[in-house]
């Protein structure tokens, strides 16, 4: 049995993957290329900070005119679409923004509508248009989907593995467990904890100068929020999503049944609260 163990700088952060199989190596490591390729695509897609983007091009222009996207950018619109009109709109793609204001992404010196939301995001079949000036940042969404793309193309006879940043997903999942960093002590982990779904994502401050995460709720700024959450879900895409709904709206048991997820967050004394299990 062969394993390989890769990681490239991808999707704002490192993107590792183990492949396992009764393959010769060269087999893996040219299946590791293709898996890599098309994370690579995804970001190339849907970066908010590569001007040449698809999601760039949807800012610049989406106001003016309908604007045909990719079944790619479909799929992870409709998914933030729908778990904002879920949510009353607490989870909202059009924060981008406030966030370029506290220089958690960059200027592209956009004219904006501060007053426009996610409901100001007109989606038709291949195409979308804005009914105000807004600016989408597709994010962690957008990081879980690359991460799903990339498993879709690990045949089933291969163990793979792919951990972005959080991000992690797993073909061969029923038997694994994970390790959630404390957000209180960056150096310890939780007790093993078994996986529950094909999809886990984990948001926490980590690895920011003051331990905040940037993730804003569209009107409550002064909310008090966990220090991490994390979901179990079906797909990378959805677990990512749902730890913001989480971070926003712990009392949001009802969504996650819908989605046939579990999640868990650590309060700000450190304690893990388990919201459906």
């Amino acid at each position: 049995m062969k394993q390989i163990h890769r990681c490239q700088p991808l999707l704002g952060t490192f993107v590792e993957l183990l492949l396992q199989a009764d393959e010769a190596e060269d087999y893996l490591l040219q299946l590791s290329q293709v898996v890599f390729a098309e994370i690579r695509r995804i970001h190339h897609m849907m970066s908010f900070h590569d001007v040449d983007s698809a999601l760039t091009y949807i800012n610049t222009h989406a106001y003016q005119q309908d604007c045909v996207i990719s079944p790619d950018l479909q799929a992870v619109l409709g998914l933030a679409i729908n778990l904002s009109e879920q949510t009353n709109g607490a989870f909202d793609i059009s924060v981008a923004p406030k966030l370029v204001q506290k220089n958690l992404l960059p200027n592209h010196h956009l004219d904006v509508d501060l007053t426009a939301n996610w409901e100001n995001i007109q989606l038709g079949k291949g195409s979308v248009r804005f009914s105000k000036k807004l600016q989408l940042d597709l994010g962690g969404i957008a990081k879980g989907y690359a991460v799903d793309r990339g498993l879709s193309l690990i045949p089933d006879h291969v163990r793979g593995i792919i951990n972005a940043g959080g991000d992690v997903g797993m073909t061969h999942w029923q038997e694994e467990t994970i390790e959630v960093r404390d957000p209180l002590n960056h150096h310890q982990s939780f007790h093993a904890i078994k996986m529950r779904a094909p999809a886990v994502a984990t948001s926490a401050g980590y690895f920011n100068e003051d331990g905040q995460v940037a993730i804003m709720h569209p009107t409550k700024t002064d909310k008090v929020l966990p220090l991490s959450a994390t979901v179990f879900a079906n797909t990378v895409m959805l677990a990512d999503a749902l730890t913001k709904v989480v971070f926003l709206q712990q009392d949001c048991i009802a969504l996650l049944q819908d989605c046939s997820a579990q999640a868990f967050y650590v309060d700000g004394d450190g304690n893990q609260h388990w919201i459906s299990q």
